[in-house]
């Protein structure tokens, strides 16, 4: 499917760009062109690409997905009408190494990501509202500022000097300060949202889902009720994958999805496992066939999202007697 920018006058031949992105720069090129191109990666250089490709017929522009380095030039070229896709390092690496491709520069990785985008029927989704960035955005924080307080604290437990405990347990209470506040205002902008407030208050009916999580998977699991239970599994990243080859019956393996959502629900399903009965029943189940404890609190962490996708499909609270 060809996908115009209906603000520009555009060339009739559709192309594939691939971007290569890092921290200060990005390598982009695409179909026809006969070499790779850097831009900064700062609000002129992404306007200055933007504006190389305005009368191009795009068919995907794919960039590598490089823990956010990314987001800006994909906001900014989506809202110039262009059609983006993200994707894991790994599909990109994979299909290099299928086609001989070993040598690895940021060059040679632009033309592969735009090789890759031209063999690949890749799903192109809508540009998330301004309120769901700034929603994402925060989350991201709380999660930022989440991980650092076990950081600070695990520190703690190692210095004896009563002065450094005195500096490392302030800088703790400051951030569980900040934390207090970021968690205010995810709850302030969930709440201006009906739809959002009706879902996160939903989810927590849930044993083993607790505001933190229920923000995060507003946040960042939008497609929540609105897809298959196969759908909802792979985009959190653990629906399993076979890996047989002929009598040979390897183990079931999972792989790409959302890491974030995937983390926080662990941490949900640990506390299901012991206190929600379906989850509970079956991570007993696993644990007695000899499945190991990661596989068991997979299988915990499917069965969850399962759960949740369900509830907020039919807008019906947790009942641990039909919510099996």
């Amino acid at each position: 499917m060809n996908h115009r920018n209906p603000n520009h006058t555009q060339t009739s031949s559709p192309i594939n760009v691939g971007i290569d992105m890092a921290k200060a720069k990005f390598d982009a090129t695409w179909t026809g062109l006969d070499r790779v191109l850097t831009f900064e990666n700062n609000a002129q250089g992404r306007a200055q690409f933007i504006a190389k490709l305005a009368t191009c017929n795009l068919r995907v522009m794919v960039v590598e997905s490089t823990g956010g380095y990314e987001k800006r030039l994909m906001i900014e070229a989506m809202k110039a009408g262009f059609p983006v896709v993200r994707v894991n390092p790994g599909r990109v690496r994979n299909y290099a190494n299928s086609e001989g491709v070993l040598a690895k520069t940021d060059h040679i990785d632009a033309r592969i990501i735009m090789q890759f985008a031209a063999s690949k029927d890749l799903p192109i989704r809508p540009l998330p509202d301004e309120n769901a960035l700034k929603l994402q955005e925060w989350v991201a924080r709380e999660a930022q500022l989440t991980k650092t307080i076990v950081i600070e604290k695990n520190r703690l437990e190692n210095f004896d000097d009563p002065a450094l405990r005195q500096i490392v347990q302030a800088s703790i209470t400051q951030l569980e300060e900040q934390r207090q506040a970021v968690a205010a205002q995810i709850d302030a902008i969930i709440e201006s949202s009906e739809a959002w407030a009706a879902t996160a208050e939903l989810v927590q009916t849930v044993s083993g889902i607790g505001p933190k999580n229920a923000r995060a998977l507003v946040a960042h699991m939008p497609e929540l009720g609105q897809v298959s239970r196969q759908a909802i599994a792979a985009l959190a990243g653990v629906a399993p994958y076979h890996n047989d080859s002929g009598k040979r019956k390897g183990r079931r393996r999972i792989a790409g999805g959302r890491a974030k959502v995937r983390s926080l629900l662990f941490m949900a399903a640990l506390t299901a496992s012991q206190h929600n009965p379906p989850i509970r029943d079956l991570y007993q189940r696993l644990t007695a066939k000899g499945k190991c404890h990661k596989v068991a609190m997979t299988a915990c962490i499917r069965k969850l999202l399962t759960i949740v996708n369900a509830m907020v499909r039919d807008q019906k609270a947790w009942n641990p007697a039909t919510n099996t």
